[in-house]
């Protein structure tokens, strides 16, 4: 299933930590490696919502907030 909010941020840390001290094409690989975790962790709670069967019309206001994204 997916993730919690807060191992994400740490793999994201472990990442950025690998990369901090390595040149500009290797922080082109960080960034798609944080997209990647992004979009696998966004595919994994909307079809968790499908499993639950949540209406569609719900998924984006529940990946904001899963996020912390309030607006």
């Amino acid at each position: 299933m997916f993730k919690p909010k807060d191992e994400i941020i740490k793999e994201a840390e472990r990442y950025s930590t690998i990369f901090a001290t390595v040149d500009d094409s290797k922080k082109d690989l960080f960034r798609k490696k944080i997209i990647e975790l992004t979009v696998k962790e966004c595919a994994d709670l909307v079809q968790s919502f499908v499993d639950q069967r949540i209406p569609a019309s719900e998924y984006s206001t529940r990946l904001k907030h899963y996020f912390g994204i309030e607006k």
